[in-house]
């Protein structure tokens, strides 16, 4: 690849200029910088690099250009490769779809690259996420050779920078670091994890679900149970109080119980409902699966303190459940490993 000759035609550089200039008219305002970012790749979808060297001239950019460009142009670089990809059924071509979806929006997020990407970004990458999680879960053979692709066009991209791709004076920062490091973080969620967990039994999980949210608690049920939870016919698995929650367990079999810390104004918090939930569970001789997530941080560790002390109430260090960066996938993954802790010991 790095031997090719540039064909005749604007270079990358060239072909990014009026979007160049809109960000340099909006220098400092960096929300404002990466709506336009945004919204320009949204109307070119299309990969803008001819090749490795012309995708190598965004290092050439300074640091605040190159932060908000190269996302976007990595990430459009691996979907026309994957594009490419001929599914051979229709479920595989519904796991690239999510792929392709999944990588789209991931791109725009910059993750500890210097920028923080909106919430509800971060929110639907990690929906997006699980949507391909689910979809690999339908179809496990199709689903890793898709990810076998991807895997393959990353490291192909990471031997010709730091082996093929010229190092010229111009570039502002080592070519790795300003091109693999995004490439890395766009890939490497579905390469590295994903591959990683079908190693693993992707059999449904024999356990039943409660989901309390006060905002989307049925958007989030049915995403446990596309990961493999049990969806129990007859018995509700999400609720918007604690309070309704309460008397289902008391009434109800419910083997994992999931809830947001703050549930509105005047309404019994999710500490409250955990300690509640606990004696519940105990007193009917159900092993108490706790665990808890929110957008506050701080609630997140004053939950962290209060339910994890000699006796903790909840199996999950809840501090680093931050709902921006919760994905079902994980959730699954960690009741997994207590599930086989537990017939461990037993």
């Amino acid at each position: 690849m790095a031997n090719e000759q540039l064909q005749p035609g604007p270079n990358l550089l060239e072909k990014l200029s009026p979007v160049l200039t809109q960000v340099r008219a909006l220098s400092g305002d960096r929300a404002a910088q990466y709506g336009i970012v945004r919204s320009w790749f949204e109307e070119h979808p299309e990969n803008l690099a001819r090749n490795m060297e012309d995708l190598a001239l965004v290092c050439t950019l300074p640091r605040e250009e190159r932060i908000l460009l190269t996302g976007p142009l990595i990430g459009s670089w691996f979907i026309d490769r994957m594009s490419s990809y001929v599914p051979q059924t229709s479920s595989q071509a519904t796991t690239l779809g999510k792929l392709i979806t999944y990588i789209e929006l991931n791109r725009f997020i910059h993750g500890d690259m210097d920028y923080d990407s909106p919430q509800e970004d971060w929110a639907e990458n990690n929906r997006r996420f699980d949507e391909l999680a689910a979809a690999t879960n339908n179809d496990p053979v199709g689903g890793t050779e898709i990810v076998s692709k991807l895997r393959a066009h990353f490291e192909e991209f990471v031997n010709d920078i730091f082996n093929n791709v010229p190092k010229l004076d111009s570039y502002t920062v080592d070519l790795g670091h300003g091109l693999g490091q995004y490439a890395q973080h766009i890939c490497m969620p579905v390469t590295d994890v994903l591959a990683r967990h079908h190693e693993e039994s992707r059999e449904p999980l024999d356990v039943s679900i409660m989901v309390v949210d006060d905002q989307s608690p049925e958007d989030w049920y049915n995403r446990m149970v596309a990961q493999g939870f049990k969806d129990v016919p007859g018995q509700q698995g999400f609720f918007l109080n604690c309070e309704s929650a309460l008397v289902a367990l008391e009434t109800g079999n419910y083997d994992v119980v999931l809830t947001d810390l703050d549930l509105g104004e005047g309404n019994m918090g999710g500490i409250e409902f955990i300690e509640r939930a606990y004696e519940i569970q105990r007193r009917k001789g159900i092993i108490p699966r706790i665990s808890a997530f929110s957008y506050s941080d701080a609630l997140l560790a004053e939950a962290e303190r209060r339910l994890r002390g000699e006796n903790p109430k909840v199996f999950q260090r809840v501090s680093w459940n931050n709902k921006t960066i919760f994905n079902c996938f994980g959730f699954r993954r960690d009741v997994n490993l207590l599930l086989h802790s537990e017939k461990v010991h037993t």
